[in-house]
């Protein structure tokens, strides 16, 4: 079962409202900041060391176990004994003490413990995150065994949660179905009874399904697609500035990339202006970020001093000593755009004199390479789903961030991002952030950030979609008419 759709079937602690942007569109208010959803309140202690939160009574499960304060311990332990590298870390990022995470005060009520006063926590856990997933502790001890006693196997095809679904069927590598949880705790939601997921490889196959109306939506087309059944008699789309990125990543611990001056060479050589036009069709909703993050988060926008200039970026080169540059560039084959991203790359570079062996992997293969932070230079799709400047530097960006898949580091930048952590005042705590951003930008540490924008096709007879920071599609809400 893929995480896009999994973790969407699990329920968070505290949620965003819902707001319109500025062509209309459902998105979370993120002004606002977070609300409850599984609570029924949830408060900074006085002396900032803990984050009190007390879950709503009678919220229940599929299988019809209460939802309580030793499910969010359990929970807490299993993610420090038995999650990924990257979701242990983010304990480090939120200042939450992995040596007590959690103290139960009574049936419904619990603490989490912090390390540093981090007042960003809950607002980066509506994204929704996937740290802090409250499991049905019940119901996984049902399943677990002697050798796997969080019940790692059972839940690659199951889900335990207390969330809006049930899955009804499950084929790995070809159908998911989901049935309304008659247990769910918010009112009139599922919109819906059932909804079947099908795993359709091609993107083409996809976009044709929704255009004879054999699908209500399309997930993960490429701008070309999008554009090509947008204004099909029965479909509409939703078009959202979003959040997420398309990245050029620059490893700093290998060869040529631990010379800055050969990352702002690359940097000023990059074809934003032609990948803007050719892959994103110049949409206005996709841009070419002024930093690394979009200018309504924390700490941005900030002054981008890379234009591209082939004249610079030779002139570095000759500086560096190294008029004569080879590297790979390694892509995800299924992520949209990535390959002609690449190929645009490589034709571009090889103008400076810059040889770049293009590689795209499959999905596993590429995961392995990016993550084990050993690939020269990654084409890579992502989003922070945190819009707090010390969330997504120390994230992306700290020596010791869960996501520093390039190796960036810089001791004056990590002593800056620490040094937002126990700072309160959101003022402050903002320009302590930009400061980070503009000592960031100088180490070039990516070749750029296109904000790629959102784009869901879908049929007309769809409503009540709402874009969420983590970019997946919540089917809760949707709405057939």
């Amino acid at each position: 079962m893929s995480r896009y759709v999994r973790d969407t079937l699990y329920d968070v602690v505290p949620t965003f409202g819902v707001a319109k942007d500025e062509r209309g569109n459902l998105v979370v208010d993120l002004e606002k900041g977070p609300i409850c959803n599984l609570c029924e309140s949830f408060q900074f202690s006085p002396d900032k060391t803990k984050w009190i939160i007390k879950f709503r009574p009678g919220v229940r499960s599929p299988a019809g176990n209460e939802l309580t304060a030793e499910d969010a311990r359990w929970s807490f332990d299993r993610m420090l004994k038995a999650g990924s590298p990257s979701h242990r870390g983010f304990f480090g990022i939120f200042s939450v003490d992995a040596a007590n995470p959690v103290t139960v005060i009574d049936k419904y009520t619990w603490e989490i413990n912090m390390t540093a006063p981090e007042v960003s926590l809950m607002a980066t856990w509506a994204a929704p995150h996937p740290f802090g997933k409250i499991y049905d502790t019940a119901e996984i001890k049902k399943h677990a065994k002697p050798d796997d006693p969080w019940g790692n196997e059972w839940l690659k095809t199951h889900i335990a949660g207390f969330g809006p679904w049930v899955v009804d069927k499950y084929t790995p590598g070809k159908e998911l179905e989901l049935r309304r949880n008659p247990n769910y705790h918010q009112r009139g939601l599922p919109a819906v009874d059932r909804v079947i997921f099908r795993e359709v490889p091609s993107e083409a196959t996809r976009a044709a399904l929704l255009r004879s109306g054999s699908v209500d939506l399309a997930l993960e087309l490429p701008p070309r697609l999008v554009e090509s059944v947008r204004g099909v008699r029965g479909i509409k789309t939703v078009d959202v500035g979003g959040n997420e990125w398309m990245t050029w990543l620059l490893n700093q611990k290998t060869p040529p990339f631990d010379d800055v001056r050969v990352r702002r060479a690359v940097a000023h050589a990059a074809p934003v202006r032609e990948i803007l036009k050719t892959v994103y069709l110049d949409k206005p909703w996709v841009k070419r970020w002024d930093g690394y993050a979009p200018a309504n988060y924390m700490g941005s926008p900030v002054t981008w001093p890379y234009d591209e200039n082939l004249d610079k970026a030779r002139a570095l080169l000759k500086e560096a000593g190294k008029e004569k540059v080879a590297f790979e560039l390694i892509y995800e084959k299924e992520v949209a755009g990535s390959e002609e991203i690449a190929v645009i790359i490589k034709s571009q570079l090889a103008k400076i004199g810059v040889d770049v062996d293009l590689k795209g992997l499959a999905p596993a293969q590429y995961s392995e390479q990016y993550r084990s932070r050993k690939a020269q230079s990654v084409l890579f799709k992502d989003a922070s789903w945190g819009h707090d400047g010390r969330y997504w530097l120390a994230t992306f960006f700290h020596s010791k961030g869960p996501v520093n898949h390039g190796n960036h580091m810089n001791p004056e930048f990590d002593k800056l991002v620490d040094e937002i952590t126990p700072v309160a005042d959101l003022k402050q705590r903002a320009a302590l952030s930009k400061r980070a951003h503009e000592l960031l930008v100088q180490d070039a540490p990516w070749a750029f950030a296109i904000g790629t924008g959102f784009s869901l096709p879908m049929r007309d007879t769809l409503g009540g979609f709402v874009w969420r920071v983590n970019n997946w599609v919540d089917v809760r809400t949707l709405e057939k008419n």
